[in-house]
């Protein structure tokens, strides 16, 4: 059985901007499609970020090139008025962002507050064949790697090799059940763990 977990991150990526009509593409986008906010910034230096990592870009014709720690992937992108679609790379269909009015961004938009994790998440939990563990440092193991993550209500963010991942994230007594890309993972306690 193939692990239900998919640590496909939604944006990897390239290093500057190279064509005049790139300048269309500059700014920050929001999406809320798959129920919790990504956020891509695009600058005209080639610079920028998705959910606050740090990314480098370049653009030709209609293929936005995005390099995060050293990954590249390139996705089609296309404009309408003030949405970004990007299709392909390493994304499952399209996602559509919408561009932030500058007033928005002069106002100091509120960051969601994370905390290294929630003290119900703590501990090993097993399903689907598999097991993962949440440390209380901010550190998970699965399938013999370890990575770090963080928690916002109701969302884990994982930080992986070629970029993050977010999970929507229950907790009913000793069952955790993860949502991705409209998968979800069911595990619960061993038998003796907290």
């Amino acid at each position: 059985m193939r692990p239900m977990i998919l640590w496909i991150p939604l944006l990897i990526g390239a290093t500057t901007v190279t064509t005049a009509n790139a300048q269309e593409i500059l700014g920050s986008w929001k999406n809320v499609q798959y129920g919790h906010e990504m956020t891509l910034v695009l600058k005209a230096d080639g610079t920028g970020s998705f959910d606050n990592e740090s990314l480098a870009f370049r653009v030709a014709q209609n293929i936005l090139s995005i390099t995060i720690d050293g990954h590249e992937t390139d996705y089609i992108y296309s404009v309408n008025g003030k949405t970004l679609g990007l299709v392909g790379g390493d994304l499952e269909g399209t996602i559509i962002f919408t561009l932030v009015p500058q007033n928005e961004l002069a106002k100091g938009e509120v960051a969601p507050v994370f905390s290294l994790t929630d003290t119900g998440l703590i501990g090993l939990w097993s399903g689907n064949g598999e097991m993962i563990a949440f440390q209380a440092d901010g550190t998970c193991g699965y399938l013999g790697k370890t990575f770090s993550y963080k928690v916002s209500s109701d969302h884990i963010v994982i930080n992986t090799d070629p970029g993050t991942v977010t999970f929507e994230y229950k907790l009913l007594g000793k069952q955790l059940t993860l949502t991705a890309n409209g998968r979800r993972a069911v595990y619960h306690r061993p038998d003796g763990s907290q």
